[in-house]
């Protein structure tokens, strides 16, 4: 196929996509609630701080951000494929709701306690898991399967942009307002959901005649492992994630500490690697026409391993700047690619089960990543850690071309 076509080929796609009213919807809905939901999660923690004066606590908060994912993962995907997924996602978004106003109202009344904080961040993000792992799963449902590449290149496009800018517009709103109005522009933004879901028409659902946990727990762990691709790609993408952990935790100590770099330059350096992803997003939409996305996941990871190499030999902020532009384009890229293949090689009615079990797999080992990370750099020298990381990345590429990643196209 020539250059000219594989071009018009996905300008056809972009206009059918653009057509779709449920697709438009749910954009529109999830980018409002997206935005302003970096106020709540800025607030929160600074919210325990005020009352606490304890990093301890604020700490505890951020591992309750993490139960829904690791602890409920594969029960959130059964109930997704057990019931109705647009009143999941009605249901989580009028949770929310009533969480945050109910913290506006303590806040207001000067009432609220380290406890109420707790269990109510807890029952909102549990929905934002469901919700998300919902809007993953329906989307194969209202957009045709040849436009689902450029469909999740539109989500994570948005998502990167609203998290670059969302969260200096929370500090800024943070800084000139209050908590009270911070978080009722949440309240905002997830009223603006609300209204974009309920207009959402779904494929007919077909209520389940019975339940049986355990097998349904079976059955899409199964689909995932039977998946050879689908499931060689989920252990490349945690093996990334592992290894972004040694960038997110010990790259600004470095940069700062070693390196001496200025705090604006660091906030370019991490402005870069968003960048990095929105280009990424502009580019998977049409990369699958020209390279096997097998070949488009190891690429990426071995880009990743060149970058924290580069890491590891600079002295100059400018050349980590330049490595964190390939660490955003190649996790984007990545991201994009996985959500189209797990919808596209998946039935719909396992998809909920398999979304929660990828995602537990792919981040179940964060937490001891980070700990391990955090011992090493009080041992050995910060910048070999970035070393080790560019090896461990280089043996999963090397590993990755002997999967049936290299079948895919």
């Amino acid at each position: 196929m020539s250059l000219a076509n594989l071009e018009e080929k996905t300008k056809l796609k972009e206009r059918q996509v653009w057509k779709n009213k449920n697709f438009l919807f749910l954009l529109l809905g999830h980018s409002a609630h997206n935005f302003t939901f970096h106020i709540f999660a800025l607030s929160i923690p600074l919210i325990i701080y005020d009352l606490t004066s304890s990093s301890f606590y604020m700490g505890t908060m951020k591992a309750i951000e993490f139960i829904p994912n690791v602890v409920l993962g594969i029960l959130i995907g059964v109930l997704i494929d057990w019931f109705n997924r647009k009143r999941i996602m009605l249901l989580s978004i009028l949770i929310k709701i009533f969480s945050v106003i109910f913290i506006i109202l303590l806040l207001a009344t000067s009432t609220i306690q380290l406890w109420h904080l707790y269990l109510l961040g807890f029952f909102i993000y549990t929905c934002i898991y469901a919700f998300a792992n919902t809007y993953q799963s329906i989307i194969p449902s209202i957009v045709d399967k040849s436009q689902l590449t450029t469909a999740n290149a539109y989500i994570t496009f948005t998502n990167t942009i609203f998290n670059s800018i969302g969260p200096a517009m929370a500090g800024a709103i943070i800084l000139y307002t209050t908590y009270v109005v911070g978080l009722s522009i949440t309240l905002l933004g997830l009223i603006v959901l609300l209204v974009c879901v309920l207009p959402v028409k779904l494929p007919s659902y077909e209520p389940r005649s019975h339940f049986n946990l355990k097998k349904d727990i079976i059955e899409g762990w199964t689909q995932l492992y039977g998946s050879k691709a689908l499931f060689s790609a989920t252990l490349l993408i945690l093996g990334n994630n592992i290894a972004s952990v040694s960038t997110s935790t010990i790259l600004i100590f470095y940069a700062l500490d070693v390196i001496g770099i200025t705090e604006g330059q660091l906030g370019l350096i991490f402005s870069i690697s968003a960048i990095g992803g929105v280009v990424a997003t502009l580019i998977a939409k049409y990369s699958k026409d020209y390279v096997n996305r097998g070949y488009i996941f190891i690429l990426a990871t071995f880009t990743v391993s060149l970058a924290q190499f580069a890491i590891f030999l600079s002295s100059n902020w400018y050349v980590i700047c330049m490595s964190m532009f390939f660490v955003g384009f190649s996790a984007t890229i990545c991201n994009v690619h996985y959500f189209a293949l797990r919808q596209e090689s998946t039935p719909s009615h396992l998809l909920g089960r398999v979304i929660g079990t990828s995602s537990m797999i792919m981040k179940l080992a964060l937490p001891f990543s980070f700990l391990v990370i955090t011992y090493l750099a009080d041992i050995i020298e910060v910048n070999l850690i970035f070393l080790m990381t560019s090896m461990f990345l280089l043996i999963i590429t090397i590993l990755a071309l002997r999967t049936r990643l290299t079948d895919l196209k």
